[in-house]
């Protein structure tokens, strides 16, 4: 923040009158008001987002075709042929990746707007892909029609939508990406083999952002894609676990991620551009016209 205090000479008739102010009241208001500011943009972006999370990176099928073999979704569509715009446009449709990301959109536009830094700016959207991520893990966990094979291809490429717009507005370097991995590893679990040892193995290998609660969850509730396709084995889970119980060193047992997290949130101090006396338009109502520039 700015300094504690600033002190001004002012030059009237032959007498130099020091004047000094103490900002550091002003300092605390700005700051509590800078924090309120940011956390109320969020609530309304989160609020506008909770409702479509879900049935956007979990249910939609931006991948045509692909759920025809698998498990029906109960509840849902029929779909509105490839292009995700139609999907939209019909009553009663599922929402898509291109509703998250244009309330997304609508946040960064407004943001760049003000001119807000850019780690101002990646703050905000790392606790917005927390958000989106945990909602959807937590979905995935609690749900048997999500745990297939082709749902699984279809909750990747969804989040590889998140992921690229992201990345093309730069903001991977505050971590946001980084909170997509659990998401991202719970669809490759999804896609694996199930069967041997070494399935096994590979699969503790890659889940290293899971824990053992949530894989063996996820291989619980897993439903073949086809007839072709054999169900998980009570053995194959056992192995899982035991390989886990080895890599978790005191790892704290966890289902369900804390949709409500709040990350810390700093707001970098940038000093204002350099002015000159003599670019100082001083109105004439002030009546301070005793000051005398350099």
């Amino acid at each position: 923040m700015a300094t504690t205090a600033i002190t001004y000479i002012l030059q009237h008739d032959e007498d130099l009158v020091p004047l000094t102010s103490d900002l550091s009241e002003l300092n605390r208001a700005l700051s509590a008001l800078c924090i309120q500011a940011y956390q109320q943009l969020l609530s309304i972006s989160e609020t506008r987002l909770q409702p479509i999370i879900v049935p956007a990176m979990l249910e939609s099928e931006m991948i045509p075709g692909l759920s025809g073999s698998g498990v029906k979704l109960g509840n849902f569509r029929k779909r509105a042929g490839s292009d995700p715009r139609a999907v939209e446009r019909n009553a009663g449709e599922t929402p898509s990746m291109a509703a998250v990301l244009r309330e997304l959109s609508a946040l960064h536009t407004a943001m760049s707007r003000q001119a807000l830094p850019p780690t101002l700016m990646e703050q905000a959207f790392r606790q917005l892909t927390h958000l989106l991520s945990a909602s959807a893990l937590n979905s995935l966990l609690l749900r048997k029609d999500m745990c297939s094979w082709s749902r699984g291809l279809q909750i990747r490429y969804n989040v590889s939508l998140l992921e690229e717009w992201l990345r093309t507005r730069g903001l991977q370097a505050g971590g946001a990406v980084a909170l997509l991995e659990p998401l991202i590893q719970a669809a490759q679990l999804l896609q694996v083999g199930k069967k041997t040892e070494a399935d096994a193995q590979a699969l503790v290998h890659t889940c290293t952002a899971l824990s053992t609660q949530q894989i063996v969850k996820i291989l619980t509730l897993y439903t073949p894609h086809s007839d072709l396709e054999e169900r998980v084995t009570l053995n194959f889970i056992r192995t899982v676990q035991g390989l886990l119980k080895e890599r978790s060193g005191g790892q704290p047992p966890q289902l369900l991620m804390d949709v409500r997290r709040v990350f810390p949130v700093t707001f970098p101090y940038l000093l204002p551009p350099p002015v000159r006396a003599d670019q100082l338009d001083i109105p004439d109502s002030l009546k301070i016209s005793f000051l005398r520039r350099p």
